[in-house]
């Protein structure tokens, strides 16, 4: 049948291809142990590359460090004036209140006192 022929014809160009590589394997030159050493030999450890230190951007990151804790200095005691400041203009707030209430409480005595009966 057709299908057989087909597998024959496939089986026969495998056997082929094997054969021509077969051959040109046996046709290479034999590793020779140096060959296979050099193939082989891990290479030695190198050293880490040499970094280059620009004096220039040292300068310029050192400055930009001293430039930064200089603004956080700064901060720190604009914080700590608004933190008083803050503080009082609380106690500024309390202390309105409490003339607020005193004032109220004497409104009401005085008007209580007004409308109490006058003594004859």
């Amino acid at each position: 049948t057709m299908t057989h022929v087909a597998l024959g014809v496939v089986g026969v160009c495998v056997l082929l291809v094997l054969y021509v590589l077969g051959q040109l394997y046996s046709a290479l030159p034999p590793p020779t142990v140096q060959h296979v050493v050099e193939t082989w030999q891990t290479p030695p450890p190198t050293a880490p590359p040499q970094v280059a230190v620009d004096e220039a951007e040292t300068q310029r990151l050192k400055k930009w460090q001293f430039d930064l804790e200089s603004q956080q200095e700064s901060f720190e005691k604009r914080k700590e004036r608004i933190e008083s400041d803050l503080a009082a203009r609380h106690g500024a707030l309390e202390q309105r209140e409490r003339l607020r209430t005193s004032v109220a409480d004497v409104a009401s005595r005085d008007a209580e006192c007004d409308a109490a009966p006058s003594a004859p």
